[in-house]
């Protein structure tokens, strides 16, 4: 049984009981055994139309509350009136505006597509770089401790000579 019989059959018989229920489901008795949920569920109507009450699972909605959700509720204007175009809102991508239509999804996409692929060209490039440069430091660093070995073995061999 779906959650909108459930709450139908509360919200129109608020004085029954869980005896009452019996028979229609483990699930449903449990969940009307419980305290009043926080998470109110539109039951009667739709609660987006102004002339309609709108009815929970534990009762009616102040007229208060459902004027006060409307204006909420009205309509954004749309990116012809906003942008003065047709269509849906440009798109703008490295200073080449673009309008969002149909046609030009492919074009748009080949755009971030083409920017994906450099972003990824060079990242491998720094990567790359990076890889050179550590064993550049690699090489001179073992040059380096070569060279002071020698220098270690000069100054030896010059001290024996003394």
């Amino acid at each position: 049984m779906s959650n909108q019989d459930i709450e139908s059959h509360v919200s129109n018989d608020p004085q029954s009981s869980e005896e009452d229920l019996q028979g229609k489901g483990a699930l449903r008795s449990s969940m009307l055994s419980k305290k009043p949920r926080t998470i109110d569920i539109p039951v009667k109507a739709n609660p987006f139309k102004r002339d309609t009450e709108v009815v929970h699972s534990h009762g009616p909605v102040s007229e208060q509350a459902q004027l006060a959700s409307s204006s909420l509720n009205k309509a954004l204007p749309s990116s012809r009136e906003v942008f003065g175009t047709k269509g849906w809102n440009p798109f703008s991508f490295k200073s080449k505006e673009v309008l969002m239509t149909n046609e030009n999804i492919d074009f748009i996409t080949n755009l971030l597509m083409e920017e994906s692929n450099k972003r990824a060209e060079t990242k491998e490039e720094v990567e790359k770089k990076r890889k050179e440069d550590e064993e550049k430091a690699r090489k001179e660093k073992a040059e380096e401790e070569e060279r002071n070995k020698r220098e270690e073995e000069k100054k030896k061999k010059e001290d024996e000579r003394k």
